[in-house]
Formats: structure tokens, sequence, C-alpha cells
């Protein structure tokens, strides 16, 4: 009967370690699997608790998720919306959790640029006008690829030069920032660099048209080629010259349109003065047809001077 007892309790102790076994196969087995292939280690614990009073085994069945070359969509980059996001989860105390401030363009170097990764420009027309006078300082062409609102990328137009930069538009600014660059020309310079335009002229020049502007159009050509150093048509040049004179003096439409405030500033700082200012309906519209000014002062030394010998009674 005592043998019967004992051999009972040892196959049934027998028979609870097989079915252990077997659950931990299938554990294990489930761990090489698709189900559990990814994540981080964790720890399976399997209890199974013998008839035998206060004997309990406890196997603990570690699985490590094996690395297959593939990343979740947890780590995938985070699109950064403004510099602030940047800077948002770093330290205040110094080191390596200290923000760094991005590089900006000074636009009193619109002419003589020099670019780095990650430097922001006010807007896309700053941009844009830093790689025309960078094509013009390095006399090579540059080669917009893509030219949008929310980005500018652009190349040598060299073959097999390997200069290039890129810049996007920061999310909510009309700044936009380099996001790559690659600053080195392996190409020789050129004389004829297409990306030298009349606007861009003007503005480098203005102050030479407002200080010269009787000069010819073949002598402004001239200075500016001995100045780039790259070519510049006559055609460039007497726009370049025509738009720098519109902005200094103003259009003509501009300048009648300011005409009755010119006549009332005039009787306010010259006292006595007349000024009238004529005009004619054409089509419903009023236009300007004359224009008379008298200065208070010429008025008075004509009646001193000039009315005792002429004879005239009375000059209103």
């Amino acid at each position: 009967m005592l043998i019967y007892v004992e051999g009972a309790v040892v196959k049934g102790l027998v028979k609870r370690m097989l079915w252990v076994r077997g659950l931990e196969r299938r554990m294990l087995g489930k761990g090489t699997g698709e189900e559990m292939g990814k994540g981080d280690a964790r720890e399976i614990k399997m209890k199974s608790r013998f008839k035998e009073p206060g004997r309990v085994e406890e196997q603990i069945v570690r699985e490590t998720s094996e690395s297959s070359g593939e990343s979740s969509d947890e780590e995938e980059d985070d699109v950064v919306e403004n510099d602030g996001d940047l800077d948002e989860h770093r330290d205040s105390d110094g080191g390596e959790g200290d923000g760094h401030s991005h590089p900006v363009f000074n636009p009193t170097e619109i002419y003589d640029p020099i670019f780095e990764l990650g430097m922001l420009f006010t807007n896309k027309s700053e941009f844009k006008k830093a790689l025309q006078s960078h094509a013009i300082k390095s006399k090579r062409t540059l080669k917009f690829i893509k030219n949008d609102k929310q980005r500018v990328y652009v190349k040598c137009g060299a073959i097999d030069c390997e200069w290039k930069m890129h810049a996007i538009k920061v999310r909510g600014e009309e700044t936009f920032q380099i996001n790559l660059l690659c600053n080195h020309h392996s190409c020789p310079q050129i004389f004829v660099v297409k990306n030298v335009k009349t606007n861009w002229i003007k503005d480098k020049y203005l102050q030479k048209f407002k200080s010269d502007p009787k000069r010819c159009v073949k002598g402004f050509k001239l200075d500016i080629i001995n100045d780039l150093r790259v070519n510049v048509s006559r055609h460039q040049a007497y726009r370049a010259k025509k738009a720098a004179l519109k902005e200094i003096e103003g259009s003509p439409e501009w300048q009648y349109a300011r005409l009755w405030d010119y006549a009332d500033e005039v009787r306010k700082t010259n006292l006595g003065s007349a000024v009238l200012v004529g005009t004619e309906q054409i089509e419903g519209e009023e236009r300007f047809n004359r224009f008379y000014m008298c200065f208070g002062a010429l008025k008075a030394g004509f009646r001193a001077g000039c009315r005792p010998i002429i004879g005239l009674t009375d000059v209103t």
C-alpha cells in the first residue's frame, strides 16, 4: 500500500514536470516567432505547483528581441516645426543638455556671403539673393533644381561639380534654413555667369547710379565688369540704370500725385507764396493740366526793385 502511494506520487510529479517543460518549449517557440520578435527584453515566470506541500518550482525565461535591421514607427525622425522644438528637452544647467543657437545670416554680408550648415535666412528672397552673390563671387553658374514655396535645391551648373545646397522653410515662419551643404567647387571659374541679373546689379550699385546719374551706360558697364570680373551686357547695364533712377527719383505717376503735397509744403514754409495746381476732367477722371508757383521772396523783390522802373501800379 505504501509503495503504491509513493509510486502514484512519483508518477504525478513526473507528469507535472513534463507538462511544465512542454509549456516552456511552447513559450520559447513563440518568443522566436513573429509575435515576440520585437520589443524589449522581458521575463516570463512559469510556476508549477506540485502536490507535495511547501514545494514550489519557479523558472524564469528571459526573452531578448533579435535585431532584424527594421526600425519601428517610434524610431522615425520627428518633424521639427521650429527651433523651439529642438531645445524643448534640453537641460539649462550646461553640458550636453545645452541647446545651441543656429547661425543667422547677416544682411550686411549679402554681397559676400559665407554659408554654414543650419544657417537661417529671413525669407526666401534673401536666401536666393545670397546665392546670386555666391555665384557671381565664385564665378560659377548655379542651377536651381527645385524652387517652390517650401524648399530651394540648388547645385553648380558645371558637370560633375560636387557643390550643392538645400534649404527648407521653417514651418509656421517665413524663415529658410540650410539643411544640406557641400560648399566646395571642383570646376573651373567662368566669365559668363548666368546668375547675373538686372535687379542684383541695381541693388549693388544703387549709390553709384545716384552719385552720377548722367553717366553713360557704357561707362557703367565697364565699371561693373572691372569690379565683378564677370560679363555684363549693355542691355543689363541699361536696365539696371533705368531701374535705379526710377527707385531714386520715383515714377512720373508717383511724382504727379505728390504735386498737391508739394504745394502745401511751399505755402507753409514760404509765407506769401502763390501755388496753383490746375486739372481737367478726362473720361470722368481728374488729370493734371498746369502748375503755377511764385515764391513770396520773389514777389517782394519785384515790388521793391522792379516796379518803380517798369511803372506798374500794383502787383498781387
